[in-house]
């Protein structure tokens, strides 16, 4: 008896790629739900186009810092001057970023990793700095990844057992350009987050390195 020919095979996509690019493509973005302190607000009260970035951002990471400083004055002046804090960790090989004035509170920087950001000082007050930057990445095996960030960076400075410590607490509210490439890193953030906070720790925390540089020998660092 002759058999009657099979129907062809259709190739599906596996279920969970379907259902990982369907939430890449709509989930959201950040809702706002954490309270955005208010110096934060205040900083980009002025600008509707950086405010929105507090609740409608791709992720948002904090990450903190404790480190000795020979003075609070020089750890304020190493905050609004990243390009001398990155200066002294990479002459000592604990850095590769590059960072140089091109204005007023404005700042230029390369990671030597195939990332770039131009870096804005919106705020400056005792304790406190907030940043806008706008950066592009060159990824070796993803598409390049642009974006803008808001940073907000804290310092409670405190003695203990005649050492002077600097307590640093950061805040980025970052959004991707690209909408799906954002939808899917919300997607991983569970699996990747411990890597954007160490991205983010050794951008934003230079100061703390060279602080630390400092008490240790600041005639070796300043030669």
């Amino acid at each position: 008896m002759e058999q009657s020919p099979r129907p062809p095979v259709r190739k599906r996509w596996p279920r969970a790629v379907t259902l990982l690019l369907l939430v890449a493509v709509g989930v959201p973005g950040g809702a706002g739900a954490t309270e955005v302190p208010r110096e934060l607000r205040e900083a980009v009260a002025d600008n509707p186009a950086l405010a929105t970035l507090l609740t409608n951002y791709t992720f948002r990471r904090s990450v903190v810092s404790t480190g000795r400083v020979l003075a609070r004055e020089l750890h304020e002046f190493l905050l609004s001057n990243p390009h001398i804090g990155a200066a002294l960790t990479r002459v000592q090989g604990l850095g590769s970023y590059r960072v140089r004035r091109v204005g007023p509170r404005v700042f230029e920087g390369t990671d030597g990793e195939g990332a770039s950001a131009l870096l804005n000082i919106l705020d400056e007050a005792p304790g406190q700095r907030v940043f806008y930057a706008r950066g592009h990445a060159v990824l070796r095996f993803f598409p390049d990844v642009s974006g803008e960030a808001l940073v907000h960076l804290t310092s409670r400075y405190e003695e203990a057992d005649g050492i002077d410590l600097a307590h640093g607490h950061l805040t980025v509210y970052a959004r991707l350009d690209n909408r799906f490439l954002g939808g899917l890193l919300r997607v991983l953030i569970p699996f990747v987050g411990w890597v954007l906070d160490q991205k983010i720790a050794k951008a934003f925390l230079s100061e703390s390195r060279a602080g630390e540089l400092l008490v240790k020998d600041p005639s070796t660092v300043l030669a």
